[in-house]
């Protein structure tokens, strides 16, 4: 019995360097791709300005990229939708080649 109450103070300073270990090896990003996006809300101010000699409408639009997770992205597609009141008139989808490394932000 004396034996094992000794071991207490090894074993009790095992487990905390076993959980401080966990600690700093534990990163703050996830494995879940939805934490890769782009942020929705800066969308609002968008430009949108229309030729009528060309009947075109040009988009100038800005957006944070952000990677919480530990995977690379090498590129994203964004859908336009132009309505005219409540018609849909055209759907365009753009391909875009920039990435965001894991763990990093662009704007």
């Amino acid at each position: 019995m004396d034996k094992i109450f000794k071991r207490i103070p090894i074993y009790l300073s095992l487990l905390v360097i076993l959980m401080l270990c966990l600690a700093i090896l534990t990163g703050c990003q996830s494995i879940d791709k939805s934490e890769s996006y782009f942020d929705k809300s800066e969308i609002e101010y968008s430009r949108f300005e229309y030729d009528a000699a060309n009947n075109q409408t040009k988009v100038i639009w800005a957006t944070t990229l952000s990677n919480n997770t530990i995977y690379n992205f090498n590129g994203f597609s964004v859908t336009f939708r132009l309505y005219n009141n409540s018609t849909l008139i055209k759907t365009e989808t753009y391909h875009y080649s920039r990435g965001v490394n894991h763990g990093k932000e662009y704007t």
